[in-house]
């Protein structure tokens, strides 16, 4: 639990019941009284002793981070106590010190250290996590989040990083007159913003104060120093120590200059040290003697431009290593990222006149920039300065180029919310302009449920503008972007919006530009809003100017070309469209050229007229002339006529014809095949087969199905059905069914038949019957 990270009192882990808080765990600490803390992001300091925690102030809300140094864990027998006082004493003073120090790229404290029988506590502005961390060392931290483990730096951001450093390590020793004493990635913070802050004052000294009693007080390094983390926490790196703090047990401000160069070489090389010496004082001198053998062009994946820098500031001599503020003026720092980066860290500092020139070369740098910096650094400070609204036509359009590579997602959390209060301001106009010039990004960003609350009354409002110039543009941008406003939104509020502008305006180019804006919106309106809304507008139209009744025509053209989407027959053409324009098309301001136009227009509808009506009227006379000749054939030569077009007809829907002989052969066969099975019944039965033959012979047609008793079977049975059950029940009534049984049955199964003329008349009976 101490671990994996700390919950308030009030929130469980993943919806369910916490089985135990902050307070609970470390008892009554007084920050835990003004803060809700949350789970472990990352680790810092000494040997990353101190765990950081997300927390938001109970009161003010306020994100900060809160570093706690866990006192229960120095209860181990292994500790001896005095090194547990001494760890003790060394996290207390690296607090104390940094509390004390005021810069923007030093860690600031917010709420004080404060101790407790099992906690050590104190709060900072929000962190991120270490720079150890970012660079791959998780030690002390036992859950490592997915975005920690994908966080890739840029050169740009380490540089700026670096040149931040730099800048605190010169507050440090020209104003605070401090030597660091252990400059490494654990004791540099970075933040969500992508600022690099520096802390870790645990090791630090006084230049001004120093005497020779406080010599006693530099560590010796031997096997023992680097056993356990606890003994190496009470020490400064040896892998970053200046050669004069180890070997000659003195240090100075150019000693955190060698310090910081070991920072450049393992900044751009994943926390890989450039030498490891494990706390062994023979293997550090050895790495000092390679070290000032290197040449510059051996440090492995510096940049270029500071390989001469880090070599220079990794020399054992301090007078002739640079300042530490020197190192951010060398010209690898002078590239027009960095200065970008530069200046808009300072943007609040400079006037007007120097923000409305650097916003409008902005867009030019912005691509060259890595998009975690513009997110996190450019686009805050972009709308800081929105609070000014004579600098937004400035701003705006940079605002805007980032948002366009943004994600829907990222859009939404990062941008939408500060654009939100622009959408409603109408000073400067330049505002207005500039959004409706991207209101297809707007449309397109924006989340469905949010667009007609946001984003579409900025489309009214240009409309109904009285300012000519934004008249007319939102009318020449409004087609661009038409396919990503719903079709409600599109004939409820914008079509009777840009109707209403264009009866009301004495502008010829709005009007012209209104009725040219509706014929590019034809292809998002159906038949019944051009019929019931757009046609009677244009029909009050009554400016006569050329470009008022050509875009009248264009859009009466275009209907014409998709006339079956929009009704145009023959009818609508004949009595509403063409005596609509033929008034327009002698109109004196016309000339010869649009004179034509009109003229190919309406010719082109008479044609389409005359071509589809009189198809209509010919198949129409052909029908009642059908209808007529199939009544009226007295006429001999009509009847003939007659017949010989039914034949015709008859011939062109007939099936296939039937092949007769083919047809003949299969019928002798099939004959032939029932006869030699007649021949084989009559010969088991005893009845002769002409017998059977008269009895079948009487139907034309037989069936293929042979009885029990062995008897052909056809559709003739049926019909003796009744005589015979008959006949079964009234054998003296009804002798010809006797009869006809003696026909079809064999003779021992019916041995009292007395019929005279059995067969003769029995064949006569089935003949009447049939």
């Amino acid at each position: 639990a101490l671990c994996v990270g700390w919950v308030t009192e009030s929130e469980g882990v993943e919806g369910r019941a916490c089985p135990f808080t902050m307070k609970s765990l470390f008892g009554s600490n007084p920050l835990l009284k003004e803060y809700d803390v949350g789970k472990q992001v990352g680790s810092a300091g000494p040997s990353c002793l101190w765990r950081i925690h997300d927390a938001i102030h109970k009161g003010r809300k306020q994100p900060v981070s809160v570093f706690l140094f866990d006192k229960k864990a120095l209860q181990d027998k292994t500790v001896p106590k005095p090194l547990r006082e001494e760890v003790l004493a060394i996290m207390r003073r690296g607090v104390t010190q940094l509390q004390k120090l005021r810069h923007p790229s030093v860690l600031q404290v917010v709420f004080p250290l404060s101790e407790s029988k099992d906690l050590l506590a104190f709060a900072t502005e929000r962190v991120f996590c270490s720079l150890a961390n970012l660079l791959g060392n998780f030690e002390n931290l036992p859950q490592v989040s997915l975005a920690l483990k994908e966080y890739d730096m840029h050169e740009i951001e380490i540089s700026m990083g670096l040149m931040q450093v730099s800048e605190a390590l010169g507050f440090c020793a020209n104003d605070a007159q401090l030597i660091h004493g252990n400059l490494t990635t654990e004791e540099i913070l970075v933040t969500p913003t992508g600022d690099w802050k520096l802390s870790g004052f645990h090791f630090c000294r006084h230049i001004r104060y120093q005497n020779d009693a406080e010599a006693l007080s530099f560590p010796e390094y031997d096997a023992k120093t680097n056993s356990t983390v606890y003994t190496r926490a009470i020490r400064p790196s040896l892998n970053n120590l200046a050669p004069e703090y180890v070997i000659q047990k003195t240090c100075e401000a150019s000693s955190d200059v060698y310090s910081f160069a070991h920072v450049i070489y393992s900044c751009f090389n994943r926390n890989v040290p450039l030498v490891e010496c494990h706390g062994n004082f023979l293997n550090y001198q050895q790495a000092i003697e390679q070290i000032s053998r290197m040449p510059a062009d051996s440090f492995t994946n510096v940049p270029k431009g500071l390989q001469e820098l880090t070599k220079l500031m990794l020399n054992s001599h301090p007078q002739v290593r640079p300042a530490a503020v020197d190192a951010s003026r060398v010209p690898y720092f002078d590239s027009l990222p960095f200065l970008t980066l530069r200046f808009i860290s300072t943007l609040v500092e400079k006037g007007e006149v120097q923000k409305a020139q650097f916003m409008k070369g902005l867009p030019k740098v912005l691509p060259s920039l890595p998009r975690r910096l513009v997110h996190s650094k450019v686009l805050p400070a972009l709308f800081l300065e929105c609070s000014d609204h004579r600098m937004i036509p400035f701003i705006l359009p940079n605002i805007l180029a980032v948002a366009d590579g943004c994600s829907m997602v990222e859009f939404e959390t990062l941008v939408l919310p500060k654009l939100t209060p622009m959408f409603a301001i109408d000073e400067p106009i330049q505002v207005l302009q500039i959004f409706m010039h991207k209101m297809e990004l707007l449309l397109t960003k924006t989340p469905q449920n949010k667009v007609q609350e946001l984003v579409l009354p900025m489309v009214y409002r240009a409309v109904e503008s009285p300012l000519v110039d934004v008249q007319n543009l939102s009318l020449t941008i409004l087609p661009n972007f038409m396919h990503t406003i719903e079709y409600t939104s599109l004939k409820h509020q914008i079509i009777p919006r840009i109707q209403a502008l264009c009866l009301k305006t004495t502008v010829a180019a709005v009007q012209i530009n209104a009725l040219v804006c509706l014929g590019k919106l034809l292809p998002c309106l159906d038949k019944w809003l051009v019929h019931d809304s757009l046609i009677p507008m244009m029909e009050k139209v009554t400016t006569r100017q050329p470009g008022v009744l050509m875009a009248m025509l264009g859009i009466f053209s275009e209907c014409f070309k998709q006339r079956q989407k929009f009704g145009f027959d023959v009818t609508f053409l004949a009595t509403k469209t063409i005596p609509f324009l033929y008034p327009l098309s002698v109109d004196p301001c016309l000339n010869a050229t649009q004179f034509a136009r009109f003229m190919k227009v309406i010719k082109d509808m008479t044609t389409h007229i005359e071509t589809t009506y009189g198809e209509e009227l010919r198949t129409a006379d052909a029908i009642r002339n059908e209808a007529s000749s199939a009544v009226d054939l007295t006429s001999g030569a009509a009847a003939e006529e007659s017949i010989a077009k039914m034949e015709q007809i008859a011939q062109a829907s007939a099936a296939p014809k039937l092949d007769l002989s083919a047809a003949m052969q299969k019928a002798a066969e099939a004959d032939a095949a029932d006869a030699s099975s007649f021949a084989l019944v009559s010969k088991h039965n005893g009845v002769k087969p002409w017998l059977l033959w008269k009895c079948c012979g009487s139907c034309s047609t037989t069936a293929a199905f042979v009885a029990c008793v062995g008897v052909k079977f056809c559709c003739l049975w049926v019909l003796c059905l009744l005589p015979l059950l008959v006949s079964l029940l009234l054998p003296l009534l009804c002798c010809p069914c006797w009869c006809y049984l003696c026909c079809v049955l064999p003779r021992s199964l019916l041995p009292s038949c007395h019929c005279p003329m059995p067969h003769c008349f029995f064949a006569g009976a089935v003949r009447g019957c049939c």
